[in-house]
C-alpha cells in the first residue's frame, strides 16, 4: 500500500502564479497581436508584481504594476494585456510572460514554477491575390472599374513594407491569365469576367482542389451559363 503524508501543519503558502495565457489577433507578418495572461493570487494577504512579455528571449514591453487581493477575495484574479506586433518576418516565433520585481529580477514566492508561461506560434506571410479584371463596365474606367477598386480594397496601403496589412494583391486582365499566374498564390478574385476558356477554367479547377481560394464578382457582362458550368 503506498502512503502519502500531508503535513498541513505550517504556514499558509504564499503564492501568485500565471495561469492562463492566450494569444489572439491575426498571425500574419506586420500585424497586431495581443497576448492576455491571467494571474492569480494564492496568497492569505494582498501581493504586488510585475508582469512582463518577452518574444524571442528580448523584452516585448514595459512590465505591468498589478495589485492582487488576498486568495478567495475579489481582485485575486487579474487579466494583463500586452499589444505587440507579429514581426517583419514569417515563420514560428516563441514568447513568454513572466512576473518580476521592481529590479526585473525573477519574482520569488513558494512556487517559482507558475511565475513564467512560454507560448509558440507560427506567423504567416501576406496572402497573395490574384485580381482578374473582365471586361470593364460601360461609363467606367480602367482607374475607376470595380478590380481597381478591389485592388485598393485589399490593399489600402499600396504594397507599403511596414504597412500592418494581409493581402498583396496583383491585378491583370483575364484575356490575359494562364494557369502560371497562379503560381504562388492564395486567393483568386475575378470580376465581370464573361467567361474564361477551357485551359482557364482547368487551371481556376485545379487551383480550388488544391486549397485555393475562388470569388467571382458577377457584373452585366458575365455569361451566366458559362458561370454555372462544372
Amino acid at each position: 500500500i503506498h502512503v502519502m503524508i500531508v503535513n498541513t501543519a505550517g504556514q499558509p503558502g504564499a503564492n501568485v502564479g500565471i495561469s492562463h495565457v492566450e494569444v489572439g489577433g491575426r498571425r500574419i507578418v506586420n500585424s497586431a497581436i495581443e497576448t492576455t495572461a491571467t494571474v492569480v493570487n494564492s496568497s492569505p494577504g494582498d501581493r504586488e508584481v510585475l508582469v512582463g512579455l518577452r518574444m524571442g528571449g528580448k523584452l516585448a514591453s514595459t512590465p505591468r504594476r498589478i495589485t492582487l487581493a488576498a486568495a478567495g477575495k475579489d481582485g485575486c484574479v487579474a487579466t494583463v494585456r500586452f499589444l505587440t506586433s507579429a514581426g517583419s518576418i514569417s515563420g514560428s516565433k516563441t514568447g513568454d510572460l513572466f512576473l518580476c520585481d521592481e529590479a526585473n529580477e525573477p519574482f520569488k514566492d513558494d512556487l517559482e514554477l507558475d511565475n513564467v508561461r512560454r507560448f509558440c506560434m507560427t506567423v504567416g506571410g501576406r496572402a497573395k491575390a490574384l485580381i482578374l479584371r473582365g471586361r470593364i463596365a460601360e461609363g467606367s474606367t480602367a482607374e475607376s472599374d470595380a478590380s481597381t477598386q478591389l485592388r485598393i480594397a485589399t490593399d489600402p496601403w499600396e504594397g507599403r513594407a511596414d504597412a500592418p496589412w494581409s493581402i498583396t494583391p496583383k491585378l491583370m486582365d483575364a484575356v490575359d491569365f494562364q494557369a502560371g499566374d497562379l503560381i504562388g498564390i492564395d486567393a483568386v478574385f475575378a470580376t465581370n469576367v464573361p467567361a474564361f476558356t477551357a485551359a482557364q477554367a482547368s487551371a481556376i479547377a485545379q487551383f480550388v482542389s488544391a486549397g485555393g481560394t475562388v470569388m467571382l464578382f458577377l457584373g452585366p457582362d458575365v455569361d451566366a451559363q458559362s458561370s454555372t458550368q462544372p
